[in-house]
């Protein structure tokens, strides 16, 4: 008997083997099975068919070349293992193997091979890679943030779309702590805070929240979460699933929503909405304020209970067609309020269109002009009743800059002057002569636009179109403008030269007069001397004849 074959009556006794769950192989070192347990007839096989027959009939391709290349390492004498596809009655079946050298005086002489089968197991653990596929492919496919921290805060899951939010590559997250990653330092303790005490049980947890994250590049994102706790089968919560929206542009909308509401419930103007048809769904205070009407007393009707009766139905009319032909009406109504109080309206009325270019409703804005057309009213025949004065005056009215340019000439110009209005538009001190009387105007003038104090009239000498020169009365006064600030000055001129000449003749005659009295005064003075002089002499000669 050979050395094998006692090796090989040894291991026959060993009946425990027949009993054994699992399947064990005698094999040669050239794969001829030596020995087999019963369990190979669960596979429809009998013993015979197995010994003395090459193993590597039962065993796909691809699984004998990876046993073949695990022989090198059964040479140094180690154990190997890993799973093979073996072909049986029913069909192929995954099996899990342990390869172990039988050794005898140091040398290989068989292989002791147990195999397990792990069909099922190979299933299920293909079934379970199928559906995390399938689940990864949904989770990637999904328009929400996927992702799964552990207790600690640490990344264990994050979706495709995590990764673009955050603007980082794929898989590049893993194991990074998420609050010290994302969290802003200023929000770091109470974010962070939270989760701690929700894993460990301290407070409950919290279903949805919000908060600001920092990106890759810095810019700050805010998410909205819906979040679900993992617990193990004890209860205890070991991590966390959410799955998160960026609702960056959602909030900056709102923001400017905000502001928008906020812009027309504050504006002076009358903001109010309707359907289609007419019918309001929308007024902001101004409307209320103007026309005295509760929002709850307005809101489903017609606008039409503010006609005032003073626009022709054709007007109206007109009104409807153009709005509802989906063109922008521009103009003024005058409207009544709820007190019977007419007010005159300036506005506009909108069309407003849905994402499919439905018509949808009506916006309209209107701005109370009721004060400002009455004033607007008052100036026109206030101007008008200047106009006529400055027409029929026998001033000529001017305006001039601070640099005493001219902008503005009376229509008397033509006759004071010879020229046309237009032709006046110069500079004031080139219509003056060299007479050292206007250097008074130049002083009185620059006082003025420095000052902005009223000056007495003074006296130009002026200078005509044909060259001659006559005497003005210059009356003036600064002009400002809205901030206060002089920008020039208005004034009239009257021609004085004939009441100057008329003043120069009475002061003649005047003066001749005074003359005349002084001569006269002289004559009658002579005239008491002498008859002083004849009554002394009258008086001598009386006295002489008494003698």
């Amino acid at each position: 008997m050979t050395a094998n074959d006692t090796i090989l009556k040894d291991f026959f006794k060993k009946e425990v083997f027949d009993n054994f769950p699992d399947i064990i192989l005698l094999i040669k070192l050239n794969g001829e099975i030596l020995y087999t347990n019963s369990v190979v007839s669960k596979y429809g096989f009998k013993k015979t068919d197995l010994i003395g027959k090459s193993f590597f009939n039962f065993i796909s391709s691809k699984s004998i070349l990876k046993f073949k290349n695990q022989l090198l390492e059964l040479a140094k004498g180690k154990p190997v293992d890993g799973i093979i596809i073996i072909k049986t009655s029913t069909g192929n079946s995954s099996f899990g193997y342990r390869i172990s050298p039988v050794k005898k005086k140091g040398k290989i002489v068989f292989l002791q091979t147990i195999l397990r089968d792990i069909t099922i197991r190979e299933k299920l653990v293909s079934d379970l890679s199928r559906e995390k596929e399938n689940a990864e492919k949904y989770l990637n496919l999904t328009g929400s943030i996927i992702m799964s921290l552990d207790k600690k805060g640490d990344i264990v899951l994050l979706n495709k779309k995590g990764y673009e939010a955050l603007g980082y590559k794929e898989g590049s997250l893993f194991g990074k702590n998420w609050f010290e990653t994302f969290i802003s330092k200023k929000d770091l303790p109470e974010i962070k805070g939270v989760f701690n005490k929700i894993i460990a049980g301290k407070i409950k947890f919290v279903t949805s929240n919000e908060n600001d994250v920092i990106t890759k590049d810095g810019s700050i994102r805010t998410i909205r979460w819906f979040n679900s706790f993992i617990k193990d089968n004890n209860g205890n919560i070991v991590g966390a699933l959410s799955s998160g929206e960026d609702i960056t542009k959602t909030k900056e909308f709102e923001k400017e929503l905000l502001k928008l509401k906020k812009g027309i419930e504050s504006a002076n103007e009358v903001i109010f909405i309707t359907t289609h048809d007419g019918l309001i769904t929308y007024v902001n205070p101004a409307f209320q304020k103007i026309y005295g009407y509760k929002q709850k007393e307005v809101i489903g009707k017609n606008p039409r209970f503010l006609k005032s009766g003073l626009i022709p139905e054709e007007g109206y009319k007109q009104f409807w067609k153009t709005i509802t032909s989906r063109k922008v009406y521009v103009g003024q109504i005058v409207n009544k309020t709820k007190s019977g109080k007419f007010v005159t309206m300036q506005g506009s009325v909108n069309p407003i269109s849905d994402a499919k270019n439905n018509l949808i409703g009506f916006l309209a804005i209107q701005a109370d002009i009721t004060e400002s057309k009455k004033e607007h009213e008052a100036l026109r025949a206030s101007e008008e009743r200047f106009k006529t004065i400055v027409e029929h005056s026998d001033n000529m009215f001017y305006i001039h800059d601070t640099n005493h340019n001219l902008t503005y000439i009376s229509p008397q110009s033509k006759k004071i002057f010879g020229y046309s209005p237009n032709e006046m538009l110069v500079k004031w001190t080139s219509l003056t002569s060299n007479n050292p009387i206007n250097k008074i105007g130049y002083k009185l003038t620059n006082e003025s636009l420095k000052t902005g104090k009223v000056q007495q009239p003074y006296i130009l000498e002026l200078r005509k179109k044909n060259g001659s020169l006559f005497l003005a009365e210059v009356d003036e006064s600064p002009i400002r403008n809205s901030k206060g600030e002089i920008i020039g000055m208005a004034g009239a001129i009257r021609d004085v030269s004939k009441k100057e000449k008329d003043k120069e003749e009475e002061k003649m005659k005047s003066d001749q007069l005074i003359q005349f009295n002084k001569m006269a005064v002289g004559r009658e003075l002579k005239m008491i001397e002498l008859k002083n002089k004849i009554r002394k002499l009258e008086e001598k000669v009386s006295a002489r004849n008494f003698k």
